[in-house]
C-alpha cells in the first residue's frame, strides 16, 4: 500500500499536481505515492480512497489559490475535507504544500475540523523554483518514507570488462614499448629496462600535461560540454570538423617527423607505427558510425554520458513540442516511450549520484572512465618491464651495479604520477557527476510536466 497520500482539489493547476506526483513517484516508487487518477477503472472510488487513507504514513495537502474559500462551496461530500480530517484524527503526518502563488490560509479560513492545518510548517512548490522546492519536499518525506531502491546495472559484468580491458592494454603496451624504443646493440637487460625508464618519464609528462590542459582549457571544455548532445553527431562534425582534422594532421606530422629523424629507423618501427594508425582509424570510424546510428534510434538510448542523456532528453522535448504544435493525437505508445525515457533518465541520475559519492578505489574498480584503464595499464606495463629486466639481471646477463635502484626509482616515478592522474580524473568525474545529476533532475521535472500536459488530467473523481 502507498505511504504517501496526495490530497488536492481539481482545479486549473492540475498539471502542477501531476508533476509533483510524478517527481515523488520517481524518487519513492510508484506504489509508495497515491494520487487518485491511479485508481483502477471499475473500482469503488470511496472504498479505494478509504483504503489508502488507512495505510498511508504521510498526507500531502496541496493548496492552490482560493483553496481556503473552496470549503464554503456546497458539495455532496467534500473529499478533501474528509481526507485531511481523517489524517489529523489518526495522527498521520500532514504536510501542507502551497503551489503556484498560493499562500497558507489562516486558521479562521478553514473548517474547525482541520483548522490546526494552518499551524503546520508548509513546503511550498513554486513554478520558478520547482526543482529546488521539490527536492526540499523529498528531504522532508524521507523522514517517514524510504526512497525506492535504485535498479542499477549489476557491477559484476562491468568489473569483468574492466579487468579484461586492463589485461589487454597492459600486454599490448608491454609488447610495443621495447619495439618502439629499440635502438639496436642493447644487452638483454637494456632491452627491457631502458624502455621502462623512458615510458615512466613519458607517463610523468603525460600526467602533468593532461592536468595542465584540463585547468587551462576548462572554459573551452565547459562551453563545449554544455552544447554536447543538443545536435546530432553528424551535424556537429559538419560544423566543427576543422578542429579534429587539425589535431590529427598535427599529430601525424609530429610522428612522421620523429620517425624520419631517427637514425635507427627500421622495419619494426615503421610497421608498429602503421599498425597503430590503422587501429586508431578503425576505432574512430567504428565509434563515429555507432554514435551517428544511435542518433536515429527511438526511443533514444540513455546513459550517464552527458552528451547521450542530454540528446535523449532534447529529442523527447522536441517530440512533445512538435506534437503539441501539430495537434497530433498523443497515443498510448507515445506516452509509454516518454515514460521509458524518463525512467532511464532517473536510473542514470541515481548512478551519477553514486559516482559522485564513490571513493577512489571504488571509482577505479567500477570502470566509469577509460582514463583509469589507461593510467593503470601504463603503470602495470612499466612494472612488468622492470620485473623482466630484474629477472634477466639475476638469472641471465649481468646488469649495471645499481640496476635495482634504477628499477625502484622508475617504478616509484610511475606510481606517483599514476596516482596523481587517477586522483585528478576521479575528482573531475565526481564534480561532473554532481552537475550532470542536477541537470537530469531539471530535465525530469521539465519533461514530466510536458508529458502530463499531453496526458490525462488528475482528479477526475473529485470536486
Amino acid at each position: 500500500m502507498s505511504s504517501i497520500f496526495m490530497s488536492y482539489r481539481r482545479n486549473p493547476q492540475g498539471t502542477a499536481v501531476a508533476a509533483i506526483a510524478d517527481g515523488l513517484q520517481r524518487y519513492f516508487g510508484t506504489e509508495e505515492v497515491f494520487i487518485d487518477n491511479g485508481i483502477v477503472p471499475g473500482d469503488q472510488y470511496p472504498d479505494a480512497l478509504e483504503s489508502r487513507l488507512q495505510t498511508c504514513t504521510v498526507l500531502i495537502a496541496v493548496i492552490h489559490e482560493g483553496w481556503g474559500d473552496s470549503f464554503k462551496e456546497r458539495r455532496h461530500k467534500d473529499w478533501v475535507l474528509h481526507e485531511i480530517r481523517t489524517a489529523l484524527e489518526r495522527r498521520i503526518h500532514v504536510i501542507p504544500v502551497p503551489i503556484g502563488n498560493a499562500s497558507m490560509p489562516e486558521w479562521t479560513e478553514l473548517p474547525a475540523e482541520i483548522s490546526e492545518l494552518a499551524h503546520r510548517q508548509a513546503a511550498p512548490v513554486g513554478p520558478a523554483t520547482y526543482t529546488t522546492d521539490l527536492n526540499n519536499l523529498i528531504r522532508q518525506l524521507e523522514k517517514y518514507v524510504a526512497p525506492a531502491t535504485a535498479a542499477s546495472e549489476d557491477p559484476a559484468p562491468r568489473r569483468k570488462r574492466l579487468w579484461l580491458r586492463l589485461l589487454i592494454s597492459t600486454i599490448s603496451l608491454f609488447a610495443l614499448t621495447p619495439i618502439l624504443f629499440f635502438t639496436g646493440g642493447e644487452t638483454l637487460w637494456e632491452l627491457f629496462a631502458r624502455p621502462a625508464a623512458i615510458s615512466a618519464v613519458m607517463l610523468a609528462l603525460a600526467s602533468t600535461l593532461a592536468t595542465t590542459l584540463v585547468v587551462a582549457l576548462k572554459p573551452l571544455t565547459d562551453r563545449w560540454e554544455k552544447s554536447a548532445g543538443i545536435q546530432g553527431v553528424r551535424k556537429m562534425f559538419a560544423l566543427y570538423w576543422i578542429a579534429p582534422a587539425l589535431i590529427v594532421l598535427a599529430s601525424l606530422s609530429m610522428s612522421i617527423h620523429a620517425l624520419t629523424e631517427d637514425d635507427n629507423l627500421n622495419l619494426w618501427k615503421i610497421s608498429a607505427f602503421a599498425a597503430f594508425l590503422l587501429i586508431a582509424f578503425w576505432v574512430l570510424s567504428f565509434w563515429f558510425q555507432r554514435t551517428a546510428d544511435r542518433d536515429e534510434e527511438w526511443p533514444p538510448p540513455v546513459t550517464t554520458e552527458h552528451a547521450v542523456f542530454r540528446r535523449a532528453a532534447h529529442r523527447l522535448e522536441q517530440r512533445l513540442v512538435d506534437g503539441k504544435k501539430s495537434r497530433k493525437d498523443y497515443t498510448k505508445a507515445d506516452r509509454q516511450d516518454a515514460e521509458l525515457i524518463l525512467s532511464k533518465l532517473d536510473g542514470a541520475r541515481k548512478e551519477l549520484d553514486h559516482r559522485a559519492r564513490a571513493s577512489m578505489p571504488a571509482w577505479v574498480k567500477s570502470g566509469y572512465r577509460s582514463e583509469a584503464v589507461a593510467y593503470l595499464s601504463w603503470f602495470a606495463s612499466i612494472v612488468a618491464l622492470e620485473v623482466v629486466a630484474t629477472g634477466v639481471s639475476v638469472f641471465g646477463e649481468p646488469a649495471p651495479r645499481r640496476s635495482l635502484l634504477a628499477a625502484g626509482l622508475t617504478i616509484a616515478i610511475a606510481a606517483i604520477f599514476t596516482m596523481a592522474g587517477l586522483s585528478v580524473n576521479c575528482l573531475l568525474d565526481r564534480r561532473n557527476s554532481r552537475r550532470w545529476s542536477s541537470e537530469i533532475m531539471e530535465w525530469q521535472q521539465k519533461l514530466a510536466t510536458m508529458v502530463h500536459e499531453h496526458g490525462a488530467t488528475p482528479g477526475r473523481g473529485r470536486g
